[in-house]
């Protein structure tokens, strides 16, 4: 008798697996998140550079995201690493996520797992951390430039923080670094959305140390008198202008590139047109070296 039961849960398990890989879950946002990508951007108010695999797992029921820091430790490991699964809550009809990282073991409880509701290319994941406090997970797709913004926010109380600005590229289809191209294209638009949060630091972060800006009848030479210069165009709630590349050119050699696009006012009017060159510098991030609008 045992051994007939045994035998019928077998074969139980081995036919729900199989109709279940089958089907699995669909879903043409998560499908775009799938792959390999260069994270870059400020974390904790630092520039941190990450590697990310994302790949669907068991039968397509979950995207696990596989995230390891360039950065090394005192003992050279990698200074940040976290799996992450990404599913369909059913019940509730949202977005289900766990968060398993380093920093903790506790990643098998209530606040590691946050959920979202489904809203167009956005997945704003949030983590119910207790007393009244919650980690905002953001995930937006540019479909233009095939890239990822991932925003992170600390909430507690009424008061909202920031914590992690950064941008996903994919990587080229060798799969041995991103498409520079598409790389510098997101650190522009990372750069952009520093202004749309008014975050000055954050802003600097993507300037080179010895960049050049051009701005009224003097160039500002130097991080120090661009941050002085621009300091007036954080202050306010509301950003006096934004912009966005519509062109990106790299050299042959990979390590200086040009981003132009238009510059847009508080309504959405055209007002003028930026032009930056990048660099790739020491550390292997992309910086603005020089800046001129026109």
């Amino acid at each position: 008798m045992k051994n007939a039961l045994g035998v019928a849960a077998t074969c139980l398990l081995l036919a729900f697996p199989a109709a279940a890989q089958e089907q699995g879950f669909q879903d043409a946002l998560l499908e775009r998140l799938a792959g390999n990508w260069v994270l870059s951007g400020t974390i904790g108010g630092a520039e941190s550079t990450h590697d990310i695999a994302a790949e669907w797992v068991l039968g397509h029921q979950y995207l696990r995201l596989h995230e390891v820091a360039r950065e090394k430790d005192d003992e050279g490991a990698p200074a940040y690493e976290a799996i992450v699964f990404i599913g369909w809550d059913e019940p509730t009809n949202r977005y289900a996520c766990l968060w398993l990282d380093v920093t903790g073991g506790g990643g098998l409880s209530a606040p590691a797992i946050g959920h979202a509701e489904p809203g167009g290319d956005e997945l704003a994941f949030v983590f119910d951390t207790g007393d009244d406090s919650a980690i905002h997970n953001t995930f937006v797709y540019n479909r233009d430039a095939d890239t990822w913004q991932w925003l992170i926010d600390n909430e507690n109380g009424e008061e909202r923080s920031t914590f992690a600005r950064v941008t996903l590229a994919r990587r080229s289809a060798q799969g041995q670094a991103a498409d520079p191209a598409a790389e510098v294209e997101a650190r522009e638009i990372a750069f952009a959305k520093t202004m749309a949060d008014r975050d000055l630091d954050a802003f600097l972060s993507f300037v080179s140390p010895e960049a050049v800006f051009f701005s009224g009848n003097e160039p500002l030479r130097g991080r120090d008198e661009i941050a002085r210069a621009w300091a007036p165009y954080f202050e306010g709630a509301l950003a006096p202008f934004s912009w966005h590349p519509d062109v990106v050119e790299v050299l042959e050699s990979g390590n200086l590139a040009l981003s132009s696009g238009p510059v847009r006012g508080p309504s959405g009017e055209e007002v003028g047109r930026f032009n930056s060159i990048w660099r790739k510098e020491a550390d292997g991030r992309w910086r603005v070296v020089f800046d001129k609008g026109s």
